[in-house]
């Protein structure tokens, strides 16, 4: 379970993403960005362009499209961040699971109307998304993100049933626990790539 130091790790994360000139002026704006850049290694640039989050966002808090390297996934993030630490001990909230299955009914009927029911950054990933669809091996991952704990087991569960009746459908839930653990593993990782590069050096001296 995670614990104080794990909520100061991510916390102190979140803080150096604030950039209030650009209003980016609280934990729960910089939060999405940090970890759109994060989970699926993108620039801090390219993950700030894909919030939608805001009114008219049915659910839906960033859309990313990646087509690197021959990939056809489109990423859908809802994100809850807690502020303080006792806040961390919730559940997820599951309140917008109906409205985002409410959305992909919308999204692969390919209705129209979605864009008078959208915010208009969402509009225009809508319409990446329905490009992307038109190509071949497309996956959807949907993401539920917070540095809360998971949804309860029960709503995790209606959760994914909801929208594994989809075909071509991932649902990941990341917890305060899996996203601190995530950036632990990342670190030693990049510890062993160094140490390996300092014995490489050594050797080929």
């Amino acid at each position: 379970m995670a614990n104080l130091l794990d909520w100061n790790t991510l916390h102190h994360k979140v803080q150096a993403y604030l950039d209030p000139e650009n209003g980016i002026d609280k934990p729960q704006k910089a939060f999405p960005i940090l970890m759109v850049a994060t989970l699926l290694n993108v620039s801090d640039e390219e993950a700030e362009d894909a919030i939608t989050d805001g009114s008219m966002d049915r659910g839906v808090d960033a859309v990313y499209v990646d087509d690197r390297d021959g990939r056809n996934s489109i990423h859908i993030f809802q994100f809850k961040y807690a502020d303080t630490f006792e806040n961390t001990k919730k559940n997820f909230p599951s309140n917008e699971i109906d409205k985002l299955v409410s959305f992909f009914d919308d999204l692969l009927d390919l209705n129209k109307s979605l864009e008078k029911t959208c915010n208009p950054i969402l509009w225009n990933k809508i319409k990446e998304i329905w490009a992307a669809l038109e190509k071949s091996n497309p996956s959807i991952e949907v993401h539920f993100c917070g540095n809360t704990m998971e949804m309860q087991n029960g709503e995790k569960e209606r959760a994914n049933a909801s929208l594994s009746k989809y075909k071509y459908f991932n649902v990941h839930h990341h917890s305060l626990d899996t996203i601190v653990n995530y950036f632990v593993e990342r670190k030693n990782s990049v510890i062993d790539e160094q140490l390996q590069i300092v014995d490489k050096d050594y050797f080929d001296r």
